[in-house]
C-alpha cells in the first residue's frame, strides 16, 4: 500500500474519538475490551459506564472548549473516564501520579481545567485549599469519583483539540502538548498496522495512562483494532508474568526496563508474541536476551509531540535477525535529518536532528505560543530536539537528545533540575548531573560534584539534604563522584561527553545491581 493510499484510508477512518468509539461498540459490543483482577468488562458494559459518567458531565456543564485533567492510576475507571472524554469530544489530560503539593498546584493554575479528578488524597487536600475549585462527586453503579470543578472562567481549548499531554519536562517546565483526533487516530492506525494487531489480540499494559505509550497505545490502539487491554495497576514483574500466562496475553507495551524485568522472571521461549517497546534506547544486552527467549522486541520512536514516527518493522528486524534497533518512519509521514547548520544530510552514520511532518504532528503548545514557534517552523517542520543517523540501509538509528537528559527506566529526567537542586547544598561548589550505564534501568543518574575547600560530601549527605529540601526523589542521585575540576568548553559549560569518559576511568564499572 502506498503511503499516500494509507494516509487517505486513515483520514477516511473516522475524524473523531468518539466516531471510533462508537464504531468499535457497534462492531464488537460484547467483546471483552479492559481486564483488571480477573474481571472481564465487555465494550458494551465499559459504554454504559461511560453513559453514567457523562450524565454528571453534563449536569456540570462542560463543553468541548472545557478541560479536563485525570490523575489515576491504571485502571478500568481511569479508562472509562477518558473515553468519556472521547464520547463528548472533551478535551482530556491524564497527568502523572507523581504530581504533588506546589508541582500540581502550579499546573492547575497554568492549565487552568475545568474539572479536576484526583485519586491521590493528599492531592485532593492540595486542590481543596485553591479557592478556584469546589468539590464534587461523579458516580456510577460501581464507583464514587472525587472531582473538583473550576468556578472561574480560562481560556478555551481549540475546538479541535481531542488531549493534552505533558512533555518530560526535559529542559524545564513540562509543556502540554495539544493533540487533535487526527494525530491521534492517524499514528495508531499506523501503529496497529505495521504491527498486525487485531481482535484476537490481548495486551498487557502496566504503564501510566498519562504515558504516551499507555494513552495513545494502550487505550487508543485497542479501541481501532477491537483487540483486548489486560491491566496491571501496580507494576511487579513476577505479577505481570503470571497475568500474561493467566490471561494468554499476545504482547505487551513496555520501557526497556519492564523487558528487563520480564526477562529475568523466566526462561520460557515464546511467552509472548511480541514486545513493543519504547521511551529509551534498547541495549544490546536486552535484543540478546530477546533472541534468547525468541520473543522479539521491536523499538519504536516518537515524542510526546508525534506518537510514534520510526518504528523497527517485524521484516527489518527479521532481516537483521533480531539485533536492530533502527527503523523506518510510518507510513504517511516524512522524516529528515539536519545537520548544525541546518542543512539536510542523507550520509550513512552522519548526525543530525530529527524533523517530522505528518499527521502526527501536534497541534502545538498548550498557551505557549514561544515554545511552539520554537519547534514548529513555518513550512511544518516539528524540530524533536532529537539526534539521530542513518544506516547503511537507509533504516534511522536514534543517538540521543540535543539537550541534557538521564534515560533512567525510560524516563527522562532533565540533568539541568538535578543541579540546580544538589548546588544549593552548602558544601558544593559545582555540581554536573550525568547518566551512569545500568543495565536494567539504561541509565542512573550520577552526580559529579567540585566540594568547596575543606570539606566533604556524602551520597547519604546529599540525599538527606534534598528529602530536607522536598525535592521529588526521581532527582536523587544514586552514584557520587567527587572532581577537582570539570573540563569546560570555552564558553564556560561543562563537556559532559569528556566527563562521562573521565568518571568511567577513574571509577572503573558504572552498571550498579
Amino acid at each position: 500500500m502506498s503511503d499516500q493510499r494509507s494516509l487517505q484510508q486513515s483520514k477516511a477512518m473516522f475524524t473523531t474519538l468518539a466516531a471510533a468509539w462508537a464504531s468499535r461498540c457497534a462492531a464488537s459490543p460484547e467483546h471483552p475490551f479492559l481486564i483488571e483482577n480477573n474481571v472481564a468488562m465487555s465494550y458494551t458494559e465499559v459504554d454504559a459506564k461511560c453513559q453514567q459518567f457523562g450524565a454528571f458531565f453534563h449536569q456540570y456543564h462542560l463543553t468541548q472548549s472545557d478541560l479536563v485533567v485525570i490523575q489515576m492510576p491504571t485502571s478500568t475507571v481511569a479508562i472509562q473516564l477518558i473515553i468519556t472524554c472521547f464520547k463528548l469530544q472533551i478535551p482530556v489530560m491524564p497527568i502523572s501520579m507523581r504530581i504533588a503539593g506546589k508541582e500540581l498546584d502550579d499546573l492547575l493554575r497554568k492549565i487552568a481545567p475545568r474539572l479536576v479528578i484526583l485519586a491521590n488524597l493528599q492531592s485532593q487536600a492540595q486542590v481543596t485549599a485553591n479557592t478556584d475549585y469546589t468539590g464534587v462527586t461523579l458516580v456510577n453503579d460501581a464507583v464514587t469519583v472525587p472531582g473538583f470543578l473550576r468556578q472561574t472562567e480560562s481560556a478555551p481549548i481549540p475546538t479541535d483539540v481531542a488531549a493534552i499531554l505533558l512533555t518530560s519536562g526535559t529542559t524545564g517546565v513540562a509543556k502540554g502538548v495539544m493533540l487533535t483526533a487526527e494525530n491521534i487516530i492517524y499514528s495508531e492506525t499506523q501503529f496497529a498496522q505495521t504491527f498486525r494487531l487485531d481482535t484476537t489480540d490481548r495486551l498487557l499494559l502496566t504503564l501510566p495512562l498519562n504515558h504516551a505509550i499507555g494513552f495513545h497505545h494502550g487505550i487508543v490502539t485497542t479501541i481501532l483494532t477491537g483487540s483486548t487491554c489486560v491491566i496491571q495497576p501496580e507494576y511487579d514483574p513476577a505479577a505481570c508474568l503470571a497475568l500474561i500466562q493467566q490471561q494468554h496475553c499476545t504482547y505487551l507495551l513496555a520501557v526497556p526496563t519492564i523487558v528487563y524485568d520480564l526477562f529475568n522472571q523466566t526462561e520460557e521461549p515464546r511467552f509472548l508474541k511480541q514486545i513493543i517497546c519504547g521511551g529509551s534506547p534498547i541495549a544490546n544486552r536486552l535484543l540478546n536476551a530477546a533472541i534468547h527467549h525468541e520473543v522479539p522486541v521491536y523499538n519504536v520512536f516518537g515524542t510526546t509531540e508525534c506518537v510514534p514516527f520510526v518504528c523497527t518493522t517485524p521484516a527489518y528486524y527479521q532481516a537483521k535477525n533480531g539485533k536492530t534497533t533502527a527503523g523506518f518512519p510510518v507510513a504517511g509521514v516524512t522524516v529528515r535529518l539536519i545537520n548544525t547548520h541546518g542543512v539536510k544530510t542523507m550520509k550513512p552514520y552522519c548526525s543530525g536532528e530529527i524533523l517530522v511532518k505528518g499527521p502526527v504532528v501536534f497541534k502545538g503548545y498548550y498557551r505557549n505560543v514561544t515554545a511552539t514557534t520554537h519547534v514548529l517552523d513555518a513550512d511544518g517542520w516539528f524540530h524533536t530536539g532529537d539526534l539521530g543517523h542513518y544506516n547503511l540501509d537507509g533504516a534511522l538509528k536514534v543517538d540521543g537528545r540535543k539537550n541534557d537528559i538521564i534515560m533512567r527506566g525510560g524516563e527522562k529526567i532533565s540533568a539541568r533540575k538535578i543541579e540546580k537542586e544538589i548546588i544549593g547544598y552548602s558544601k558544593v561548589q559545582q555540581a554536573s548531573a550525568i547518566g551512569v550505564k545500568d543495565g536494567r534501568l539504561g541509565e542512573r543518574i550520577g552526580i559529579c560534584v567540585i566540594v568547596k575547600p575543606h570539606e566533604t560530601v556524602s551520597l547519604p549527605e546529599l540525599k538527606n539534604y534534598l528529602a530536607v529540601q522536598h525535592v521529588s526523589k526521581r532527582y536523587w542521585p544514586e552514584r557520587l563522584f567527587i572532581c577537582e575540576s570539570f573540563p569546560m568548553t570555552d564558553s564556560g559549560k561543562v563537556k559532559k561527553r569528556v566527563l562521562r569518559e573521565q568518571v568511567d576511568v577513574d571509577n572503573g564499572k558504572n552498571n550498579l545491581n
